[in-house]
């Protein structure tokens, strides 16, 4: 196995030679009879042709050695092959559909030897990657078509996603995740995990999702795009969108991430937070009740409960800066543009729209008044 990995001419051979019989088994395959009438079969040859032609692309501008472009030719080709005979057995024999999903992950065990084996672990960690977010794509694509051509029943693609995502859970599983409940989990893309990882049940995993270690995802969280650093926890019924997160850090529950946040370390948001487009510093909290929105905030703030990043002035937004070290008081009101300095404490109930100075007290709310014999409303 080792001597797969010398990067000679002979692999840059190879993977030429991977291509044009690639090329030549799928021409092959497009004659024949299988594909008449079976658009789906003929989808799935030209995109296995596209996957060729970006590999081959790759490899011309350095991105992939020899080697590693001629393994994952490899790969490509045989998975598009096995959706190809599923397919096939889609059209022919539907009552097998559950038991061919099989198929579909065979390919990638030489990968993942390999991808154990080598000692450039991390550019093979990319080519896996790349060959499971193929996969993923390419069975929404075909199952959605085998429904709409009347391949598949509504019931038989069920069985068939289930299949898949099985086998997403034993492959997980197998490289020492923790799953609360295997068949409790949905990966609609990739999921790269790092040691000691736990998953709690009903958890969604949406495009490229990385998990570093000892992360811990309590149930029914959806992660998109979303990398989350070492230690993190994620409290039930979050909702993250296309975020960076530090290590050490406490999301949740029913926290809200839309796209664009990114949280140092050790950072705080807790429930009915929600975070948009913006940066957190290392210790910061936002334990509750709370949109920040469009704003930089500093390391080592504390947002009360109740307090709002004023963004969006009914055509344009506009961005909030909170310096190191302040503390914004519960129900206050940030009016942006506007910058909290160094130190700064805002009292609860304040509506601040214009800059403070660095380490003082800021209070913008109304006097408060007794009205002395005043006497509630009656009913007649």
């Amino acid at each position: 196995m080792s001597t797969r990995f010398i990067l000679t001419s002979v692999a840059l051979a190879a993977a030429i030679t991977v291509a044009a019989n690639s090329q030549a088994a799928d021409t092959a395959l497009a004659s024949s009879a299988g594909v008449q009438g079976n658009p789906a079969l003929a989808h799935t040859i030209a995109r296995n042709a596209a996957a060729q032609q970006r590999v081959a692309a790759d490899l011309s501008r350095g991105r992939l050695s020899p080697q590693e472009a001629a393994d994952l030719q490899t790969q490509v080709a045989n998975i598009y092959r096995a959706q190809a005979g599923t397919l096939e057995t889609a059209a022919a024999h539907p009552a097998q559909l559950a038991a061919s999903g099989q198929r579909l992950t065979s390919a990638l065990h030489d990968a993942e030897a390999a991808r154990r084996s080598d000692a450039h672990a991390d550019r093979l960690d990319r080519m896996h990657l790349h060959v499971a977010a193929l996969r993923d794509a390419e069975q929404q694509r075909w199952i959605a078509q085998g429904l709409r051509s009347g391949h598949l029943s509504p019931t038989q693609a069920a069985q068939l996603e289930r299949t898949h995502q099985w086998q997403h859970a034993t492959q997980l599983m197998e490289a020492g995740v923790t799953l609360a409940d295997p068949a409790r989990i949905d990966v609609r893309g990739s999921l790269a995990c790092g040691a000691d990882v736990h998953i709690d049940v009903n958890c969604v995993f949406e495009g490229d999702v990385k998990l570093a270690d000892q992360v811990v995802v309590s149930a029914n969280c959806v992660l998109r795009n979303t990398e989350v650093g070492a230690g993190t926890r994620i409290e039930p019924f979050t909702y993250i969108d296309a975020a960076r997160i530090g290590a050490n850090c406490r999301i949740g529950p029913y926290a809200r991430f839309r796209p664009g946040v990114r949280l140092a370390e050790e950072v705080h948001v807790g429930n009915f937070v929600e975070v948009k487009a913006s940066r957190l510093g290392r210790g910061s909290k936002a334990n509750h009740l709370a949109y920040i929105g469009d704003a930089e905030v500093g390391r080592r703030v504390n947002v009360g409960a109740g307090t709002i990043t004023c963004n969006y002035d009914g055509a344009r937004k506009h961005r909030t800066v909170i310096e190191d070290d302040c503390f914004i008081g519960s129900d206050a009101t940030l009016v942006a543009p506007v910058r909290i300095r160094k130190g700064s404490y805002i009292g609860a109930g304040s509506t601040i729209s214009k800059s403070t100075p660095p380490g003082q007290l800021t209070v913008a709310r109304a006097k408060q008044v007794t009205v002395p014999g005043w006497k509630p409303p009656r009913k007649k």
